[in-house]
């Protein structure tokens, strides 16, 4: 038989009580950056956006103009700040870019988890050299009020 749940910040609300804004009616916001493939070793890094300390990570959208490749690979993840270990693989998972043109992507844990330091989100090249041509764009969005 069904039931009637009613999750955990709606349960919130109901009881009057207020809401962080990044959880109800906030302000999508987004960082827009591209890069290009040719010289990037294995293991290189590169800053694509930077997000604010309280920032709720929503979700990504990366677009390659050419494939990565079987061999190369991209993660996603965060950098907080130089001297500070890095989480390659925070928003997205070591893995090939193999279509052309948008892929979401996003870790689930990480959806809508309220960074507690403001970071860079950093693209991480691995597996194998990216092609001599093309470029990635990714693009963040995260609410912040």
């Amino acid at each position: 038989m069904a039931t009637h749940t009613v999750a955990p910040n709606m349960a919130r609300l109901i009881a009057g009580q207020v809401l962080d804004p990044g959880l109800k009616h906030g302000a999508v916001r987004c960082f827009i950056d591209s890069f290009g493939f040719a010289g990037q070793a294995i293991g290189s890094t590169i800053r694509v956006a930077t997000l604010p300390r309280g920032a709720r990570f929503l979700y990504g959208i990366s677009s390659g103009s050419v494939p990565t490749g079987a061999g190369g690979t991209i993660a996603i993840g965060s950098a907080i700040a130089p001297g500070v270990a890095s989480v390659p693989e925070k928003y997205r998972a070591a893995a090939a870019h193999t279509n052309l043109g948008a892929a979401l992507f996003g870790v689930h844990a990480m959806v809508g988890a309220r960074l507690e330091l403001a970071e860079d989100v950093i693209v991480t090249v691995g597996g194998a050299v990216l092609p001599a041509s093309g470029s990635l764009t990714v693009i963040v969005f995260y609410t912040f009020d």
